[in-house]
Formats: C-alpha cells, structure tokens, sequence
C-alpha cells in the first residue's frame, strides 16, 4: 500500500524513540508530525491534516485512551494504533473499545504498522 500522500502523528514521551519512529516513518509517508503528551497530540491533529496516528499508551497530560477517545469524537475515520510496551488484557480491551484499528506491543517496527495498515 502507498502510504506516500498520507500524514503521520507520532505520539511518543520517550525521546528517542520518537525519533527512531519519525525516521522510520518519514520514509514511507508524506509528512511526520510529533507529540510529546496528549494535550500536544491533540493540538496536533486539530492544526494538520491527520490520516494515521501511531499513539502510546502512557503518555504525559492526557492518557493515550484519552487522546483517543477526544479524537474520535471530531474524526470517526482517522486510522488510529495503539502502542505500548504493556500486553495486558484490561488495557487491550479498553484500547480496542476506543475504536481503535490496530495495537501494537513495543518494540515498534515499520512492518508491525504496516500490517495494520493494509488490513
């Protein structure tokens, strides 16, 4: 899938880890905008055409399920994964009843996303 016309939201606290993702990724779509906490997330996504958010779980300011859940209530179509170094079943379940498409356990790799993206 061409995911070359498409912009990117990273919402990652750990430094380097945002910007190994945002190498990653700014090879495969358009544009790659960052967040460091939810409050940032969403401030991100209102200002900026948003087709994909890629969005930890545990995030300062705001949770990830919240961010998600604020999201979802201005854009039910934006692709959202969920990513986390956590596997448990009480945090998958409330991810996936965020409407979420996809969940993805740490560490992140372009090919996990990639799966996600094509289903």
């Amino acid at each position: 899938m061409n995911f070359s016309k498409q912009n990117v939201l990273i919402v990652e606290d750990d430094i380097e880890t945002l910007e190994i993702m945002t190498e990653v990724f700014e090879a495969i779509f358009s544009k790659v905008y960052q967040a460091k906490d939810g409050y940032e997330a969403i401030e991100n996504f209102q200002k900026n055409k948003i087709d994909v958010i890629l969005c930890d779980i545990n995030i300062p300011k705001l949770k990830g399920l919240d961010v998600v859940n604020n999201i979802r209530k201005a854009n039910k179509d934006v692709v959202i994964i969920m990513v986390s170094a956590y596997s448990d079943s009480e945090t998958l379940l409330k991810a996936f009843n965020s409407f979420i498409q996809g969940y993805i356990v740490k560490p992140i790799t372009s090919d996990k996303v990639n799966n996600i993206l094509e289903k």
